[in-house]
């Protein structure tokens, strides 16, 4: 475990100094830094902000969006998480300086923060823009509340200087002044001193300052400021508390930071003290147990504790309280950790239901060498497994037919011989089966629906219902659908409710189940057994997808969302729930215990940039460290409240791949109001109709676990991922700009020279050495398929001399459209390429007929038939149910209609035309309502 360690001298105050020799020390690369000097304490994460207290109290706070370059708040060049932020630290005795960079291609800047233990502060940033031509660049810091409210102040403003007093506003804002070059403030702690190059504005709130400057910057011109700040303690800062050494991890590996700090007793100090951990932000952290001592004048030793066991960066905060009347004299803040497991572990699948064996999931840390490693699994009643570690992921079967229904805690060891390296506990959740269970793979973090692979891809919509809603959309593709009906219901309200589910259930579509009215009218005995009810009245619909309890929760919704959760799970541990968010990452975390599912809704058409769904996506991510699944919601609407506009076609392509792109399983557009009152654009939402094609054709690979290899694209604003299925790789690309490029797709590790089929384009592209490139256009994407091998067997193949085009629909130019074929179609029914599953090759033809009466017939492509030779008619079948019915017809030939099964069965029949049929087409469709999937269909000579 690295430790950062810092030691001070004693005094009466809060005073801490690094110990040096005299020779700075440096530390380059940095994701986040601290340094304390004096009585300063400084602290940095990168896509976080920068943070600056003066024994403990706040001077400048974190704002991640510090800098912003913008085109009049229009298009967002830079903002939080664009780029990558890096940091080095250079630490002396008497002198710390932090320097912050970051390049994108758009912007480059710098930021260096120099503290001396003098109290003095000296901050210089250096910018350029690289592109466009010309931009406005905001500049903005918080400033903490103790220096602006009830302050006098003085302030040189245009060149005039000013006096006056100040107070913080119970509501709203002042704005005192802009272009200040000088600014003193006086409180009881003290007298806070600013003196910069360019003009600030200052903003007082009802919980801090606001400090800002706005510049225009033109292309090709470097840009440098600087800020120079001194402090002067007051009598409120004199704490009678001495801090004499501070030493906390830098890594956390086993989830409990542990932190040392030495106290004595100052003037007029408190004879005991109170010392506990918690987070410095609100953060999820736990809050640590107190520590009690008695202070003197020779230093106390201490030791915090609190657990930080989500994976990634953590803001502690040390509070040092008077124990007598609990009043808070110290706050050392923020303090970073990095929590860093040895080992995380969960079960593959979310639900088990019916299966004697799961796999735990094992992940090991990066910086652990994998020889002679095994991965240990053992339930409470001694049932376990062993798996050898090869790889940082390890999948360790555990047979689970002797575990009871309900949760069973799982324990996983890792070991290197003898010796225990780490370990953790997970819970595994076992069901009895039940038909239309849905179940999450939590390695994929995609769905598991009737037993297959499912990429949720659908919309949202008023309720009740306009025309057209569901039976119009699913046959575009989409598979999702989310009405807004409100609550609590009464018996009778829920009838229109089953009514809309039946049909969905009929043809093909999910509901994500809106159960918001709890948020709203609370849980007392009536509305909890209303809530049961209307669970138990559902909860077996086959049309049930998963539960959605909260639209854009306030996080004091978090205990009753909870209280939610915990009696759908009662009565429903079927399905997932799901909640949406709309204030960020670490604000969502706050209803982890409530959610299976997040759900994020970045809406930032016009005035942002279309990279705020990845870096949506890419912050809940990381915030929840991959364990729960992302569902992305983009902007499908514009022209009112704050919104001038829609999106446009390519913005709306460019916000769906961004997301699935970058981790998102599932698609909910906000909102469907047909036929053109939300979206207004049909050509908008025909692009959506488009991708919820391809996202069903890409279901095999957005789902799978198989490890993909590395993409890099030569082009930042043109984001990529790779994906590996069964030998194949599937690059997904898209241009975040709205003008066209030329980027180059390297696989790391892939030397594979041959043609790269383009997904949805009908044409082939050239890869030499793993690598593709090739022009890419304005808002476009690209899916580019590569045969690395080795790819499965097939124990059937084409028989020569086949008849019959496009025989396993492997050939679709029309992404999800089955090519060679006529097609009659009922109201509601649909057809559609299913590259989930295949007898034959990767695909086959889905039927869906919601009643008996609008059934779906293919009539596929005339072939030759010569008299007296005899021909073999065959094709594979199977249902979704048993007794669908599948009719196959070919003129007086064939006139057939089987019930089908859910295995696949071939059915062949030999023909001998009396006479020559220059056009005979062969019929498939279904006889009844139902689902049915149809593969390899061929019409053979067999008579030599």
């Amino acid at each position: 475990m690295v430790r950062r360690r810092y030691q001070a001298s004693l005094c009466t105050v809060l005073l801490l100094i690094l110990v040096a020799s005299g020779v700075g020390h440096c530390q380059e690369g940095l994701r986040r830094g601290t340094f304390i000097v004096g009585d300063l304490l400084v602290s940095w994460s990168a896509g976080v902000g920068t943070s600056i207290s003066y024994r403990g109290i706040p001077v400048f706070t974190k704002n991640a969006g510090e800098i912003v370059l913008h085109n009049r708040w229009t298009d967002i060049y830079h903002h939080r998480g664009y780029g990558q932020e890096t940091a080095t630290l250079t630490r002396g005795p008497a002198e710390s300086t932090l320097r912050i960079t970051n390049r994108t291609e758009h912007f480059a800047y710098e930021k260096q923060i120099t503290g001396r233990a003098d109290g003095t502060i000296h901050i210089e940033y250096s910018y350029e823009v690289l592109k466009p031509d010309a931009a406005e660049l905001q500049v903005l810091w918080g400033v903490g509340k103790q220096w602006i409210d009830h302050s006098t102040y003085t302030a040189v403003v245009d060149g005039t200087e000013r006096a006056g007093e100040l107070a913080c506003p119970e509501t709203g804002r002042l704005h005192p002044w802009s272009k200040a070059t000088r600014q003193v403030f006086a409180t009881q702690y003290g007298a806070l001193s600013i003196d910069s190059d360019i003009g600030l504005a200052l903003y007082a709130e009802p919980d801090a300052g606001r400090l800002w400057w706005s510049e225009a910057l033109k292309r090709g011109e470097r840009y440098t400021h600087t800020v120079d700040v001194r402090i002067v303690p007051g009598p409120a800062a004199e704490k009678g508390v001495a801090v004499s050494a501070l030493e906390w991890p830098d890594v956390v590996r086993d989830g409990d930071a542990r932190l040392r700090l030495s106290l004595s007793r100052g003037k007029n100090g408190p004879e005991r003290i109170r010392a506990h951990i918690e987070p410095a932000f609100g953060g999820h952290a736990g809050v640590g147990e107190p520590v009690e001592v008695a202070l003197g004048e020779a230093a106390t030793e201490i030791t915090c504790s609190t657990r930080v066991e989500r994976r990634g960066t953590h803001g502690l905060a040390v509070v040092i309280a008077d124990a007598a009347g609990g009043a808070e004299l110290l706050r050392l803040s923020p303090l970073y950790v990095e929590a860093a497991p040895i080992l995380r572990a969960l079960p593959r699948l979310s639900l088990y239901t019916g299966q004697e064996h799961a796999e735990i999931v094992a992940d090991i840390a990066d910086d652990v060498p994998l020889e002679g490693l095994t991965v240990a699994v053992r339930t409470p009643a001694g049932a376990g497994g062993r798996t050898a570690a090869t790889a940082r992921r390890v999948l360790v079967p555990l047979d689970i037919t002797a575990l009871p229904d309900g949760a069973t805690t799982i324990e996983c060891r890792l070991e290197r011989g003898e010796e225990l390296l780490g370990s953790v506990v997970t819970t595994l959740r076992k069901a009895p089966p039940k038909p239309n269970a849905v179940v999450i793979d939590q390695i994929s973090r995609g769905l598991i629906v009737d037993g297959l692979p499912f990429i949720p891809f659908g919309y949202y919509t008023y309720y009740p219902l306009k025309e057209g809603v569901m039976d119009e959309e699913v046959v575009r593709g989409f598979n999702l659908f989310s009405p807004y009906h409100g609550g609590p219901h009464d018996t009778e309200a829920l009838e229109p409710i089953r009514a809309y589910l039946d049909r969905c259930a009929q043809i093909g579509m999910k509901v994500n189940y809106h159960l918001r009215w709890p948020i709203r009218t609370g849980l007392d005995e009536e509305h909890r057994a209303q809530l049961r009810g209307e669970i138990e009245a559902f909860r077996d619909h086959p049309a049930l997808l998963s539960w959605y309890i909260a639209d854009e929760p306030a996080v004091d919704k978090a205990p009753v969302l909870e209280d939610v959760y915990g009696i759908l799970k009662d009565l429903d541990p079927y399905h997932p729930v799901a909640i949406v968010f709309c204030r960020g990452a670490e604000d969502a975390l706050n209803f982890s215990a409530a959610t299976d599912i997040v759900m994020a809704d970045p809406y930032p058409i016009p005035r942002g940039s279309v990279t705020s769904v990845s870096n949506t996506a890419d912050a809940f991510n990381e915030a929840f460290d991959l364990r729960k699944p992302l569902w992305i919601v983009p902007q499908a609407f514009g022209g009112g409240e704050w919104w001038e506009r829609e999106p446009t076609a390519g913005e709306q392509r460019v916000m769906t791949y961004l997301a699935l792109i970058h981790g998102a399983r599932a698609i909910q557009y906000f909102i469907r109001s047909p036929r053109t009152s939300f979206p207004k654009s049909p050509i908008m939402w025909a692009e959506c109709g488009a991708m919820a094609l391809e996202a069903a054709e890409l279901t095999p690979a957005l789902t799978s676990v198989e490890v993909a290899p590395a993409v890099t694209s030569s082009i930042p604003s043109v984001h990529a991922t790779a994906l590996l299925d069964r030998g194949v790789i599937t690059i997904l690309a898209v241009n975040t700009e709205n003008r066209p490029q030329v980027p180059r797709f390297e696989l790391d590790g892939v030397d594979f020279t041959g043609r790269a089929t383009v997904l949805f384009e009908n044409r082939q592209v050239e890869m030499t050495g793993g690598a593709i490139e090739e022009p890419i256009d304005a808002f476009g994407s690209r899916a580019y398929e590569i045969e690395i091998g080795p790819l499965p067997s097939d124990d059937l193949s084409i028989s020569e001399g086949n008849l019959v085009i496009n025989p396993s629909w492997e050939d679709n130019p029309s992404v999800g459209t089955p090519s060679g074929n006529y097609a009659g179609v009922g109201p509601g029914a649909s057809m559609f390429v299913d590259a989930r599953v295949a007898r034959h090759g990767r695909h086959s033809v889905r039927l869906t007929a919601p009643t008996d009466d609008a059934t779906v017939r293919m009539g596929q492509f005339p072939v030759k038939l010569t008299a007296g030779r005899q021909y073999r008619v065959s094709t594979w079948a199977k249902a979704k149910t048993d007794g669908v019915l599948l009719k196959l017809s070919m003129g007086d030939l064939v006139n057939e209609q089987v019930a089908l099964t859910t295995e696949w069965r071939e059915l062949g029949y030999t023909i001998s035309p009396e006479k020559d049929i220059p056009r005979a087409t062969l019929g498939i469709g279904l006889g009844s309502a139902g689902v049915a999937w149809v593969d390899l269909c061929q019409i053979v000579a067999i008579d030599g």
